[in-house]
């Protein structure tokens, strides 16, 4: 036998965050500040803990499926295996994860499975022809931007005015244009179209190890079309200044404002063009030229959607990343679990379609949603192997067989009394049935038995011939005949 483990199964309900969709929540009201700690704090992790499957807090990261669907197969129900040991950074859509209620913290005996669902902003960016210092009087005239240390994010106040108008259906992709380096020569500039992705995601908590997205597919709920994402929700009609206030706190994320004076002529490297160029270099400040190639339009896309999503989920689950979910940090949605708002307003169609949805949730709180999952727990059992046990079971079935033989025998075959003779002594001296001389003998016993390994006794019937028998201890071929017993038969 040796000690296994066994697993027994039993549901369990688990709870995560979901995009809340109001960013305007946080700009403006002083919490840009904490949103930059977390977001901060996420891209300054060590390389392994940006490659790792949680985020440093603990959450699970969430894969893109854009990489799954160009490079692998799906299998019947379109779900892609995401890899158990697959820890790659350009695999994920955010540096920082989901954070999850119902999984014990280090959980040593407990395995948990559950899907969650989420959403995330995907870019196609492209490099334009547009070079050389460009600054504000170059920018088309019906531009509005947002400028940060070392880079410029422009977006047209007419798209956004049109937008504001059209139904979800009938949009296209949003448009916006990333400059790095806005104030010194040869900046690199990038067309960008913004879409929305929603997936559903099967998570894998294991015994001593951390979660991990193990598979991924298109989500199967309601959802609004690809085309409307977060941006058109944080708008105001008629302040196209402000349609895209994140941009202004997500560019200056890094050493805000700290002004055209600070930047040398030899051209001081951000940090967020230093992620974009290669997220394996170390996070630090420096003033030396980063002797490094742009990326390719793809992989500057998704680098960028990665920073993005970053933020944007460092605003939807501001507290709820580093803190947990608590009833302080979250509430519950309901359990219709759709991706298009259900609870509509009274609204004119010149207020925007996007306005008859209630995006809105508590101040700062993020929004969560429930999950019905597995738990395995794993217990300690003994456990016979199979050789042994069969081993086991044929010796027990012959001892238990060879048991029975005895009573058979004294209910059967016993016909008289069982009598332990010790024939050397007692059972031969003064015995008038025995042919041995009656006045005894000096010898040892030991000598005396073996002059009578050869006498032959029976414990049988002494009066063979009478009404009762009698029973005896007598030699065979003695003279005297000494008879079996018989059954039935009364003895003396």
């Amino acid at each position: 036998m040796s000690v296994d483990t066994a697993i027994i199964t039993t549901p369990s309900e688990f709870q995560y965050a979901v995009p809340i969709w109001e960013l305007s929540q946080i700009a403006g009201n002083g919490l840009e500040w904490v949103v930059d700690s977390v977001y901060n704090g996420a891209l300054a992790a060590s390389s392994r803990t940006r490659k790792s499957p949680v985020d440093a807090w603990g959450n699970v990261k969430i894969p893109m499926i854009e990489r799954y669907e160009n490079d692998g197969a799906s299998d019947s129900d379109r779900w892609y295996d995401s890899g158990m040991d697959d820890d790659d950074l350009a695999k994920y859509a955010s540096l920082v994860g989901v954070p999850m209620a119902g999984v014990q913290s280090g959980a040593t005996t407990i395995d948990y499975e559950m899907h969650l669902q989420t959403s995330y902003i995907q870019l196609n960016c492209t490099s334009t022809n547009s070079t050389g210092k460009m600054g504000y009087g170059q920018l088309p005239s019906d531009a509005v931007n947002s400028t940060g240390y070392g880079g410029l994010i422009w977006w047209s106040k007419d798209q956004m005015k049109a937008r504001f108008d059209q139904r979800p259906e009938t949009l296209t992709p949003l448009n916006f244009t990333y400059m790095s380096e806005s104030y010194i020569s040869n900046s690199r500039v990038l067309a960008c179209m913004m879409t929305t992705s929603y997936v559903e995601v099967g998570v894998l908590c294991t015994v001593n190890s951390t979660c991990r997205a193990t598979k991924l597919r298109r989500s199967q709920l309601p959802q609004l079309p690809a085309a409307f994402t977060q941006m058109d929700v944080n708008s105001d009609r008629d302040d196209a200044d402000n349609k895209f206030q994140v941009w202004k706190i997500f560019v200056e994320a890094f050493a805000a404002n700290l002004g055209v004076q600070k930047i040398s002529s030899a051209g001081a490297k951000n940090i967020l063009d230093r992620y974009l160029k290669d997220p394996s270099l170390p996070i630090e400040w420096t003033t030396t030229t980063l002797n490094t190639s742009w990326p390719s339009d793809a992989d500057f896309s998704h680098r960028f959607a990665q920073l993005l999503n970053t933020y944007m989920d460092s605003i939807n689950n501001l507290f709820t990343i580093s803190n947990g979910v608590t009833n302080k940090t979250s509430y519950l949605q309901e359990q219709n679990q759709t991706f298009v708002p259900t609870q509509l307003a009274s609204k004119s169609s010149r207020d925007g379609f996007w306005a008859t949805y209630n995006f809105t949730g508590p101040f700062a709180k993020s929004r969560m949603w429930s999950s019905s999952g597995l738990a395995h727990t794993h217990i300690e059992v003994i456990t016979a192997h199979k050789p042994w046990s069969i081993t086991l079971a044929t010796v027990s079935l012959a001892l238990i067989l060879f048991s029975l033989i005895p009573p058979l025998i004294r209910h059967f075959l016993t016909k008289g009394p069982d009598v332990a003779m010790n024939f050397s002594s007692l059972a031969t001296r003064h015995n008038a049935h025995v042919p041995i001389p009656s006045t005894g003998s000096f010898l040892e016993a030991a000598e005396r038995f073996r002059l009578l390994k050869d006498l032959r006794l029976r414990l049988g019937d002494g009066e063979g011939k009478g009404e009762a028998g009698s029973l005896v201890i007598g030699a065979l071929g003695g003279g005297r005949e000494i008879g079996r017993l018989g059954r039935g038969r009364v003895y003396e």
